[in-house]
């Protein structure tokens, strides 16, 4: 897939017919994998042996507050969903233009034949632009355009809103099922206090939690951690290590069946199940107990996946 940075309204990238999907795609949710399949099918209608037609998102940056995925964990998702243009573009650079120069000036930049947006989409300045308005622009433009309506699970509607609420109180399963795939941080692995390590004899993956991200509760959750494409079962305590009068907040993770050293090495942590509450212990001993109780609780689970 290849990644435009998206900084100025007149320096637009441009190297091919594009199917544009539009949005924020904060977790690239099922609602979102609607959006990109209408991109892919869109560009498909449209390709011919002359001028054939790349699926392609085009989002903004900064991303807000309280996010479900980092830019680089949404760019690889897209990837994963046949996505393949991504134009990042720089928000303070676009927030001032038109509904209609968006659509005139920068969809058409970019080579953008055909728009896909959600039915809640807004653009513009001012967010004056809505769906309806894209139809409107994207035809005097001679482009094509697909809305998307909203998808339900259940009686619940998919959105990224209602997953960060599912989030923040520890549904874990709840948000995998909006989502489709389980709620996940992935970052390179640095150095830690080998707490786990000297416990367990077996490696500790710490991994640096993004400024601004949305986080489930501090606690320890079952999990699974994906390296070089091996994935191993996992027990991860999310927090700030009370024990040792932590501030910063950090994801580490005790692999169950791995040895060696993955420093370096980026790794995809995956939350299954909320185990218990991160908690204080008096001494380093006592939390060496826990851990390893926490451990056993973990294969338990596996192991009863497993069988199920």
């Amino acid at each position: 897939m290849k990644i435009y940075s998206v900084n100025h309204v007149d320096a637009l990238p441009c190297d091919g017919a594009v199917f544009v999907a539009l949005g924020n795609f904060d977790g690239v949710h099922q609602g979102h994998a609607e959006l990109l399949a209408a991109a892919r099918e869109g560009a498909a209608a449209l390709s011919t042996p002359e001028r054939p037609v790349r699926p392609a998102v085009f989002t903004f940056y900064p991303l807000t507050s309280h996010v479900l995925t980092t830019v680089d964990e949404r760019a690889a998702l897209f990837a994963q969903h046949g996505i393949e243009v991504l134009f990042v573009a720089e928000f303070s650079a676009f927030c001032r233009q038109t509904p209609e120069t968006f659509v005139r000036r920068t969809m058409a930049g970019i080579g953008a034949v055909g728009l896909v947006c959600g039915f809640n989409f807004r653009f513009g300045y001012g967010a004056a632009g809505d769906a309806n308005q894209l139809r409107y622009f994207s035809a005097a433009a001679h482009m094509a355009c697909r809305v998307i309506s909203s998808v339900q699970i259940g009686e619940v509607t998919v959105s990224s809103t209602e997953i960060r609420r599912r989030l923040s109180v520890g549904n874990i399963e709840g948000v995998a099922a909006l989502l489709g795939r389980p709620w996940s941080i992935t970052e390179e692995v640095v150095h830690g206090r080998s707490v786990g390590g000297s416990v367990l004899s077996a490696p500790t993956l710490n991994l640096p939690i993004a400024k601004g991200r949305q986080l489930p509760p501090f606690g320890v959750y079952f999990t699974e951690a994906v390296i070089d494409g091996v994935c191993y079962p996992s027990v991860t305590n999310l927090g700030v290590r009370p024990t040792f009068q932590g501030k910063e907040i950090l994801c580490e993770t005790h692999l169950l069946e791995a040895s060696g050293s993955f420093y370096g090495k980026t790794a995809e942590v995956r939350f299954l199940k909320f185990h218990r509450a991160e908690q204080r212990f008096d001494t380093p001993d006592s939390l060496a107990k826990a851990i390893r109780r926490d451990v056993t609780a973990a294969r338990r689970y596996f192991d009863l996946t497993q069988k199920g």
